[in-house]
């Protein structure tokens, strides 16, 4: 009974936000402006998506929805054993250091602890993330120093606890270009 009531109060909710003419399907719309641009570009910037021919996919059963950067990501569910990895590679004009950012949809984005590897200049760097915290928005995977060839992995194996039916996304990764700090002022010392 309390569920039945949450979700008619949730559907008054909805009806109230947006009007009771609007039909479900331009709600999911208005609710997810997916397709807008990117935060402003730092000069050398590069998104690659998952239409893009910079990503690829191992494993089979990948699935693909609405929604996401270009209106598109792929999902598969969660496993304990990884049987599933999506693989996005980026070339630059330099190597450097990189601010990555994982693009995450609304929908399909319910794992708590994803496991993103990043391809640095000293190996592999793992990071663990929520996607289910970050839906709709740019997640930072940290900055790195990255070659001029780099690679971004995430699996469908992740570290949520056993039992439970989540999904991991899928969509765009952004590499941003992080200048060098300036070097030290070095003044001189007068010693007698």
């Amino acid at each position: 009974m309390r569920r039945l009531i949450s979700t008619v109060v949730g559907f008054i909710l909805v009806i109230t936000a947006f009007g009771a003419a609007t039909s479900p399907a331009s709600i999911l719309a208005q609710d997810e402006p997916e397709a807008a641009a990117p935060p402003a570009a730092v000069p050398g910037t590069l998104i690659v998506d998952d239409r893009s021919d910079g990503f690829r996919r191992a494993g089979s059963g990948w699935r693909s929805s609405r929604g996401g950067y270009l209106d598109r990501h792929f999902w598969v569910s969660a496993k304990r054993r990884l049987t599933k990895v999506g693989i996005w590679s980026a070339t630059f004009a330099e190597p450097g250091l990189y601010k990555v950012y994982a693009r995450l949809p609304r929908w399909h984005a319910s794992t708590r602890k994803a496991i993103y590897k990043v391809k640095t200049d000293d190996g592999w760097a793992k990071r663990v993330r929520s996607q289910y915290k970050n839906k709709g928005r740019w997640m930072s995977l940290g900055t790195h120093a990255l070659a001029a060839t780099a690679e971004v992995r995430l699996g469908n194996q992740t570290l949520d606890p056993r039992g439970t039916s989540r999904k991991v996304a899928y969509d765009a990764m952004r590499f941003v270009p992080v200048e060098p700090p300036p070097p030290p002022v070095i003044t001189r010392l007068d010693v007698d």
